[in-house]
């Protein structure tokens, strides 16, 4: 009998790179998320010192230019930080997005590779089923041999 051979196996294979490419969408994403969220926290930390720096400022009786210079850049900071906040909103979505497509990618996979197996012990049943066939007709072949004999 010849060898195994599953019919559907270039549909497994391109189900396989669709997965892997949905894998990799994910990462990105993730990893990008990750690198937004680090910038917000250094926005925030940068936020926080310039705060910091004008009461300072203020209980030194700078001027009021330079107070104003500083509120200035203290909302332009605030403003980052808000579209920041935005885009990572965004981003957690798109994170989800891309983790059902992986999830689904893999289900499918999945889906053909049982079949795989299933056409694979149903082609392994049938090689035994002829094994045996051929065992018995050469043991039945012997014994009527052996009577005439």
């Amino acid at each position: 009998m010849k060898k195994f051979r599953f019919s559907l196996q270039p549909l497994l294979e391109h189900k396989e790179r669709l997965e892997e490419l949905a894998r990799k969408d994910y990462l990105e994403i993730t990893d990008r998320l990750r690198k937004e969220e680090e910038r917000l926290r250094v926005y925030v930390d940068i936020y926080k010192r310039l705060s910091e720096n004008l009461d300072t400022m203020k209980k030194e009786g700078r001027e009021v230019s330079e107070l104003r210079f500083q509120y200035r850049y203290l909302n332009n900071i605030k403003e980052f930080i808000e579209t920041q906040r935005k885009t990572i909103v965004e981003l957690k979505r798109a994170v989800e997005e891309r983790k059902t497509e992986l999830t689904n990618a893999a289900i499918d996979r999945k889906v053909v590779e049982k079949t795989k197996e299933k056409k694979r012990e149903e082609y392994e049943s049938e090689l035994k089923r002829e094994e045996q066939k051929l065992i018995d007709e050469v043991a039945a072949n012997g014994f009527v041999r052996r009577k005439r004999g």
